[in-house]
Order: C-alpha cells, then structure tokens, then sequence
C-alpha cells in the first residue's frame, strides 16, 4: 500500500520517512525565518498581514454577495424557463379559450417574484393574463422587443420596462409559440427587478457599493450608491450565472473595504514588539503540529481509512440490479467518518481527485474485475470531477483503458458520472466525452437541475443519460412548488432521447411513480445503501434471484 501511495502522491521519488523528514525540515525552515522575520521589523509585517488580510476578506465577502446574488438570479430565471414550459402546451393548442388563466394565476401565486403572467396573440394582442381575460383582447404598445440571451433558446429576456397592464418596470421572460393551433402567439412572465437581487444588500457595501444583474450588454438590476465605472470603485467580484449568458457584478470602494483595518491598526501597531515574541516561541510549536487535512488524506490511503463502496443500480422497468455506483468513504482509524463532501472537495482543490479516481477504478478491477468479465449485464459508475474535462493532462479514458487491461474486463463495463459545473469548456468536454464513448463507455449528467446549465445547455453535449438530483425525488407526492420538478425533468430527457436515472429513492412510493413515467434506472435507501464489495455482489446475486421468482409490478 506504501508503495501505492507513493505512485499516486509523490511528486518525486523516496521513501516514506525521507519525505516526512523533508516536510517538516521545510516547515520548520519556514517557521524560523517568519520568526526572524517578525523580530526584525514586527510591527510592518503585522500591519502588511493584516491589511492583506483585510482585502482578502473584502475580496471574500464581495464573492460571497457575487455567489449568492448568481444563485438567486439562477433559481428565478431557471424557475421562469420551468413555468413556459409547462404552460407550452395548453398556451399553443388551447390558448386563452382553456383554462390558462387560472394556470397562470397558480403559476404566478407559486413565486413571488413572478409579477404576472401574459398570452399574447401573434397579431400583438393581449388575450389573457394571471388576473384575467380581455375581451376585445387589448393591443400591446411594445410588440417589436429587444430579447436577449442565448440565441436560439426557447426562453429569452428583456431587459427592465413597463409592460402593458402590468405594475411597475418588468424583466420579460418571452417563450414564442412556434407550433400549435397559436402558432405565432408568445407567453411572456413578467418578473420585478428587485427580486434579482432579493438575497444581498449593496448598501452594506459602502458609499462604492454596487451590485448589477447583466445580460449581454444590459443590466437587468441594479442596486447600491455606486455607479459603474465609477473612479471610486476598488474591488470586484463577478459571478456567471450559468444560464442564458447572465452574469453578476460586485463592485466596492476603498473606504469599504478597509474601514475595519484602519480601526486595528494603530493597536496593532503598539504590540509589534510583543508579537514578535509571541510569533517565535510559537513558530517552534508550529513545526511540530500535525499535518495538514491533506497530508491526512494521503496519509489515509496508506494506512487503510481509504475504501470502495458501491451503491447498487436497479433497472427499474426490469426489475434487476444491473450494476452500481462507486464511491470512496473515509474511516478514521478512531472509527469517525469523514465526510465525502469534505475530502473530495478538498481533494479537488489540491488537484489530489485525479489520483484518487485512479486509485479507485484500481479498486474497482481488483473487487470487481472478475464479475465483471464475467457478466456483460454489470456496469460500474464512476464519478468525475471537472480538472478532468479542463485540464488536457488528465486522460480518464487512458485511466479506464489501463484498469481494464489490467483486470482483464472488456472495455466499456465502466460508466462515468460528471456533474454540471463540469461543463465549461465546450470543445474539451466533447473530446473528453468522445473518447470514453470510443472505448463503449456511457456517460451521465449528475445531479441534474441542481447547476448551472439549462436543458438546452446540456443538449449540446454527447452524453447518454441524466441523473436526476434526489432533492426532486424526494418531494415527490408531496406539496413542495418543486414536486413536479423530477416530472419535467423526465419529460425533457425523452425529447433528448436520453436515459433517466433517479438517486435518493427511500420509498416504494417513489419507485412506483418514477416506474409508471418510464424512467430507466434507481439507486437509492429503498434498495440498498452503498456496500463493500462482497456485500454488493452477494446483494446482487440475492435480489436478482428474488426477481426472476416474483418480480415486482
């Protein structure tokens, strides 16, 4: 195991204890020479740390209000497409003669950003809205408008105006009718500016502050008593918002940013003298601290914390398990568990996730290899992470081919997962995509409708299947505003000729509903929660047997 670990960690050849001995040589080097350093001019140092320290906590917090103002802007634009959608139908064959109105109405009650919904005829009338029918329909003043967005999308935006009957100024959500018996009509979702930035304040940023909503080269919202451009303006932070090419602006001044430092600084600079003193006693008690999580890491692949755990795969219309999900779990050797959404976020930000996917497909052909020579019903899922399609070094399907060739499997048994964040680099995902499919390999979207990317997004992409996020599962049958999500997502996925996979089943409730719409496959606590190796396929043999005696309806 030493010596795999130091195949999949070590940078440059040399045993175990060399590299230790190296590691803390380094760290006690660099420990002594902050020390000396801190004697010698104490009180500059600590002023220079703390001033660094306060712009890097305003470049912080300005990231912090980017993300959460990109996330709001996400979920109202995604949730606008949502709502077109499902009105499409009964908008292009019914019109306002059905029960659209009151459609609408609940569509726009469900937000409350939404500020009203509107059925436009294709002569530039408006028939209906979410407050009522016109009769005679009224005509619109602004039939010819600016749309922006992605070209070629089924929804696009406007930016803010006064929309007719309609209070205040307005982001229009447009979907044309190019089908149907109302061909040529248009649903337009009016939405309220301010609601974009609903999650943050621009007046906690200071007399600079601003933060902008933009669309192309127009603002969609705006707030705070900065202006763009302003001389005034010192950091910034930007946020894509990862649908139809919307992006989020976070703009601060000086002042703003280094009030708080300015407060500290003259005390800080009375106790220069002492934290010297301070810093170099403390600087031989930093040598000697343990490692760092990441060092942990490494050190667990060595010492045995590091396992595979497979989730099983059911074919859900068939009844069979068909394979399962690989996934790496961390056991302290205290008997604690580390989270994997701790050490594989890590692992990503060290750039440790591509040895580690190697160590585990390894793990999967030494549990898993002879079964899966064996049976050319198995397949593995394997997740990957985005430096695989960013980064041209990274070969997952020179790591698959290895694995097979080693275990002796024919290639194609492994499947791979990536999630939607993965997908930035257009022409580097197709290529990396392309070339698992060579090899026979599937691949899925995971986590569907929880990232950045729209459905029409994802469609540019060769992939085989979606993976629907268990947050959608699991409100089915209830009365959350998202329960009808893992639907339309279904839904979506047939138009693409894709398969379906849902995660996080835990009841026979679910299953039941997910079966009835054809969706293909299920993973999930109802089943089985991830097992080792031998547990897996001793649960496989188990459940397939029970099927082929008394399948399920």
């Amino acid at each position: 195991m030493s010596a795999l670990r130091s195949r999949l960690f070590s940078k440059r050849p040399g045993g175990r204890s060399g590299v230790l001995i190296g590691q803390k040589a380094r760290r006690l080097i660099l420990f002594l020479a902050a020390a000396v350093l801190l004697a010698v001019v104490p009180t500059a140092l600590a002023l220079a740390v703390t001033y660094g320290a306060a712009v890097e906590h305003a470049r912080v917090r300005l990231g912090d209000v980017a993300a959460r103002t990109a996330e709001r802007v996400r979920n109202v634009l995604w949730s606008a497409e949502g709502i077109l959608s499902s009105v499409d139908y009964a908008a292009r064959e019914e019109g306002c003669g059905g029960d659209l109105v009151s459609t609408f109405a609940a569509a726009a009650a469900t937000y409350d950003w939404v500020r009203g919904i509107s059925f436009i005829s294709a002569r530039g009338r408006l028939v209906c809205t979410s407050y009522g029918a016109f009769d005679p329909p009224v005509p619109v003043r602004n039939r010819q408008l600016t749309l922006l967005g992605e070209e070629g999308s089924a929804v696009r935006f406007t930016a803010p105006m006064n929309a007719d009957l309609m209070p205040g100024s307005s982001i229009l959500a447009v979907h044309d009718l190019t089908r149907g018996r109302y061909r040529g009509a248009r649903v337009v979702v009016a939405i309220a500016p301010t609601e974009l930035l609903a999650s943050a304040d621009a007046a906690v940023l200071g007399a600079a502050g601003r933060i902008e909503v933009l669309m192309g080269g127009s603002e969609l919202a705006g707030a705070g008593p900065g202006e763009k451009g302003s001389p005034k303006e010192w950091l910034s932070a930007s946020r894509d918002v990862g649908l139809f090419a919307a992006r989020v602006e976070v703009a601060a001044g000086r002042d703003w940013a280094l009030a708080g430092w300015r407060r500290t600084a003259v005390p800080i600079a009375s106790i220069g003298g002492l934290a010297a003193v301070v810093f170099v006693i403390g600087a031989v008690r930093l040598a000697s601290r343990r490692a760092s999580m990441r060092d942990d890491l490494r050190d667990a692949l060595e010492n045995g914390e590091l396992a595979v755990h497979y989730q099983p795969v059911i074919d859900l219309q068939n009844d069979r398990c068909v394979g399962a999900e690989a996934l790496i779990r961390w056991t302290r050797s205290s008997g604690a568990m580390i989270s994997p959404d701790v050490f594989i976020h890590l692992a990503e930000d060290t750039g440790d996730i591509v040895p580690m996917t190697r160590w585990l497909m390894d793990r999967v052909g030494e549990e898993i290899g002879e079964r899966l020579r064996k049976d050319d019903s198995l397949h593995i899922a394997i997740n990957l992470a985005p430096i695989h399609f960013s980064d041209a070094r990274v070969s997952a399907a020179a790591d698959a081919r290895a694995v097979a060739a080693k275990a002796g499997f024919p290639l194609g048994r492994m499947q791979f997962e990536i999630t939607e964040r993965a997908l930035v680099d257009e022409e580097r995902c197709k290529t990396v995509i392309a070339a698992l499919h060579e090899q026979g390999n599937e691949v899925a979207i995971d986590d569907f409708g929880t990232g950045y990317s729209s459905l029409s997004y994802v469609g540019n992409f060769p992939v085989n299947a979606l993976k629907i996020d268990k947050a959608f599962v699991k409100t089915i049958g209830s009365d959350a505003v998202s329960a009808g999500l893992a639907d339309i997502i279904v839904e979506m996925a047939r138009t693409l000729r894709l398969k379906v996979i849902a995660e996080g089943i835990e009841t026979e409730a679910q299953a039941k509903h997910l079966r009835a719409r054809g969706v293909d496959f299920a993973q999930g606590w109802l089943y089985a929660k991830p097992l080792p190796a031998d547990d897996f396929l001793a649960f496989m043999d188990r459940y397939n047997a029970r099927g082929a005696t008394s399948p399920r309806p």
